[in-house]
């Protein structure tokens, strides 16, 4: 019989899962799925994704910016961040009890440097910034019409 050198097979890590309820309770994880998150009292659900470190001598350059790749990425009111997956829309929908679908509405917009700075000064002081943004925005263009269609109305 041959001598042969038996290798171990690669050791899988432990899941480590987190809460996704909000930005506040991100800093509980467990090895349990079916432990509770002590801000928010809700299981700790989400399965975080293990990243095997790069060899020594082996390691790309740095990757800039925040969003990678060709994902989708959902900003939340509160300026969350997530990765865009059926079972993150799932708990979305669920979390901010919406269930018609078409009364959701996708925005896509280019700030510069002075409105980012502004939305997170904005943040520090409302769980609802980007519908506050929005929604002054549209009734400043609502008021802005009502004031133009009343000096152009013939007055009676």
């Amino acid at each position: 019989m041959p001598n042969v050198d038996v290798v171990p097979a690669a050791a899988t890590p432990p899941a480590i899962f987190y809460c996704v309820t909000g930005s506040y309770c991100r800093g509980y994880v467990s090895y349990s799925c079916s432990a509770f998150c002590p801000s928010c009292s809700k299981n700790l659900s989400q399965a975080c994704r293990y990243v095997t470190p790069p060899k020594a001598g082996n390691q790309p350059a740095p990757d800039r910016g925040f969003v990678k790749d060709l994902a989708t990425y959902i900003v939340t009111d509160d300026l969350t961040v997530k990765h865009i997956s059926d079972f993150s829309i799932t708990t979305l929908l669920k979390k901010f009890n919406i269930k018609d679908v078409d009364s959701l509405e996708e925005k896509v917009i280019t700030l510069d440097v002075n409105e980012g700075v502004e939305l997170l000064e904005a943040s520090l002081q409302s769980k609802t910034v980007l519908t506050n943004a929005f929604l002054k925005r549209r009734r400043s263009h609502i008021d802005n019409d009502v004031k133009l269609s009343g000096s152009l109305s013939p007055s009676v």
